[in-house]
């Protein structure tokens, strides 16, 4: 008993490390999962603002970076969504070009740079600038959900102690 026990956490711990090294060899982050608090300012202030990357598709040595902003500012008066295409470089750099989309209110396109920290939390170093618009810094935080392995790991030790727990009664 002791012995399956045992077998069934070394498989769960090997499967849940596989899982972990097949999304390190993918990219060098994962910046599509989750989505990323902004913290920014110009002429104004942009704490309430979303920054979602939708695609992340390997070009070469590069990253091609589709997706978007939600803008908007603290008193919730300019707010707008912002599709961005970019580029990921390998030293974690990147830049996006921005365009308006739908209905916006006191905001301009804008073209975006900044830097990725190495485990992907984390973007520094952000500058926005455009034409007509304000040259501004930013900053964000990857809000990232709990990843499924992770979950199947915990529901599969659950499982084995509550077969283990009912086994010895």
């Amino acid at each position: 008993m002791k012995k399956r026990l045992f077998a069934g956490l070394v498989t769960g711990l090997f499967a849940f490390s596989v899982c972990i090294a097949s999304n390190a060899i993918a990219a060098p982050v994962n910046l599509t999962s989750g989505y990323w608090d902004v913290i920014g300012a110009d002429t104004d202030t942009w704490n309430n603002s979303t920054l979602y990357f939708e695609n992340q598709i390997l070009d070469g040595e590069n990253y091609l970076l589709t997706g978007y902003f939600w803008w908007e500012n603290n008193a919730r008066t300019k707010y707008g969504k912002e599709v961005f295409e970019g580029t990921l470089f390998p030293d974690l750099t990147f830049s996006l070009d921005g365009h308006l989309v739908g209905h916006t209110v006191g905001i301009v396109s804008s073209y975006y740079t900044g830097l990725i920290n190495e485990d992907g939390s984390q973007i520094t170093n952000g500058t926005w600038g455009g034409p007509g618009g304000a040259i501004g810094q930013w900053s964000a935080s990857h809000v990232v959900p709990i990843p499924g392995a992770v979950r199947l790991l915990g529901s599969g030790l659950i499982g084995l102690g509550t077969i283990n727990r009912k086994k010895k009664k």
